[in-house]
């Protein structure tokens, strides 16, 4: 995409489309293609905490990832993310975790949401939660015991992640 330039926005629509596809791995991919595409601004934030509502699993994931991608300038979507860590759908949860380690700044309401996610049943998910814990740091010493429990997850990843987080941290 990078190297088509301004014609790449003509791809928008269909990898919108592709958020929506049957496999995870398409949508997944979709997402750093539209992030290379679209810049997110300060100005573009209230439209995406909207779109989190949105009731098209594929629109929220997006909306999700976009907030992510435009870091602090996003941190009014906190609680909003904050709130999509219990989405039904897991690429969901997974981006809004992502999304608030991006942020990092102002995120200390999510902490909670980020701890109980931690046991999400989906790997991805608790890899996406130990990492934003890390991102944010010091910030979030509350969330040592549920990353001390995380060391012992059946997944490497996790278990990597949450090492990380507790050094970040502190501990």
């Amino acid at each position: 995409m990078e190297k088509i330039g301004v014609f790449a926005r003509e791809a928008v629509p269909a990898l919108v489309q592709a958020l929506n596809d049957k496999e995870p791995a398409v949508r997944t991919a979709a997402l750093p293609a539209l992030s290379r595409i679209v810049h997110v601004g300060e100005e573009d934030v209230p439209g995406l905490i909207n779109d989190l509502q949105i009731a098209d699993a594929g629109v929220r994931m997006w909306a999700a990832c976009a907030l992510g991608d435009a870091g602090v300038r996003a941190k009014s979507a906190v609680p909003a993310l904050a709130q999509a860590l219990e989405d039904l759908h897991p690429e969901v949860r997974r981006y809004a975790a992502y999304s608030l380690g991006c942020i990092k700044y102002s995120t200390e309401p999510a902490v909670p949401g980020l701890i109980r996610t931690l046991e999400d049943c989906d790997s991805g998910v608790r890899l996406a939660a130990a990492d934003a814990l890390m991102r944010i740091g010091s910030a979030a010493s509350d969330a040592v015991p549920a990353l001390g429990r995380a060391l012992r997850d059946r997944e490497t990843s996790v278990r990597i992640a949450a090492a990380m987080a507790l050094r970040e941290i502190g501990y």
